[in-house]
């Protein structure tokens, strides 16, 4: 079952998965922009309300251009929608909620967003 699988995936397991984004975003420019995979807390229960932490690991992604905020919004209006949160002015993407087979779009979803997208997924 797919929930069950996000509740009780190994942090060993989501660990290689961000190291195998990691490896396909190596070629990207590093002046003001760091990736890397670091800890997270995912968030289980009812809607606005989670009832339960997990120990997670996710994308940490630090960026000077486009900041943090615009290249959250340029995830969101991508295709698919890329979701994730801000704090400490860095923008994670928990690895909990995403399927190995998944791991090319999140890729091709981030370059996209570096280089600016709009809602076709296409670069402006």
């Amino acid at each position: 079952h797919p929930t069950l699988r996000m509740f009780t995936e190994s942090l060993d397991v989501l660990t290689q998965r961000g190291n195998s984004i990691l490896n396909s975003l190596s070629d990207l420019p590093g002046k003001g922009l760091v990736v890397r995979v670091g800890e997270s807390v995912a968030q289980a229960g009812s809607g606005t309300l989670p009832l339960e932490e997990l120990e997670s690991v996710a994308l940490v992604i630090a960026s000077e251009n486009p900041s943090v905020t615009e290249l959250a919004r340029r995830l969101r209006q991508c295709e698919p929608a890329i979701v994730g949160y801000i704090k400490d002015d860095q923008l994670y993407l928990d690895l909990r909620t995403v399927y190995k087979d998944e791991l090319g779009l999140l890729a091709a979803g981030i370059r996209s967003a570096l280089a600016g997208c709009n809602q076709d997924n296409s670069p402006r």
